[in-house]
C-alpha cells in the first residue's frame, strides 16, 4: 500500500469493519478516511483514541440528524480530524443543513462538502 506516489491519496474506509480499518492504518502512512464506520459519536471517539484516521466522512442523517453531527464535527475540530461533511437525503432541507454545516466548520477541517441539490 506504500507504493503509490501520489502525495494527497487518501485510502477512503479501505475494509468493512473499523477493526480492519485500524490494521490498514497501521500499515501505510497514507491517511485514512472512515465512512460507514461512522454513526454514532462513539465511533469517532474510537477512532481518535486509535488514531485509526485522520479524516472521516459525516454523514448527516446516518448519525441521527443535524444536533448529532454538529457534536461529532466539534469533536472533529478538537482533535484534528479533518471532515467530508455530506448529506445524502436528497432533499432541500437535507441539502441546506450540509450546506450550513459546512459554512460554520473551518476551512482548516473541512475537506469537502457533498450533498444532492435537486433543481
Amino acid at each position: 500500500m506504500n507504493s503509490v506516489k501520489e502525495p494527497i491519496l487518501y485510502f477512503e474506509q479501505p475494509c468493512e469493519t473499523d477493526e480492519e480499518c485500524l490494521q490498514v492504518r497501521q500499515l501505510t502512512y497514507y491517511p485514512i478516511i472512515l465512512d460507514e464506520c461512522i454513526q454514532r459519536d462513539g465511533d469517532v471517539v474510537r477512532a481518535q483514541a486509535d488514531s485509526a484516521c485522520e479524516a472521516i466522512n459525516l454523514k448527516i442523517n446516518r448519525v441521527g440528524g443535524l444536533t448529532k453531527a454538529k457534536r461529532i464535527r466539534d469533536f472533529c475540530l478538537e482533535t484534528g480530524i479533518r471532515m467530508n461533511i455530506e448529506e445524502s437525503g436528497g432533499s432541500v432541507i437535507a441539502d441546506t443543513e450540509a450546506v450550513h454545516l459546512a459554512q460554520s466548520t473551518p476551512a482548516t477541517y473541512l475537506r469537502e462538502l457533498g450533498y444532492a441539490m435537486k433543481s
